[in-house]
């Protein structure tokens, strides 16, 4: 059984407001964070349930990025 649950893509972003953007003589401040491949629940016994004729291949790699978005 090749039964999962998989939380792929997630993306955050933040704008600060503008009038505190405005005190540090900015037009815009972003803050944000993305993940991929963040949580997979399975009960299957190989690497990866997407590809279940390949028992010796690496799972998919978890990937967090963050950012800041400033314009002046």
């Amino acid at each position: 059984d090749a039964s999962y649950i998989r939380l792929k893509n997630v993306s955050f972003s933040y704008s600060l407001p503008q009038s505190l953007v405005a005190r540090w003589h900015m037009s815009e401040c972003k803050f944000f964070l993305l993940g991929q491949n963040l949580l997979t629940i399975t009960s299957y016994p190989g690497s990866d349930p997407e590809m279940p004729g390949q028992q010796r291949m690496a799972p998919s790699l978890r990937v967090i990025t963050g950012g800041l978005y400033l314009t002046f």
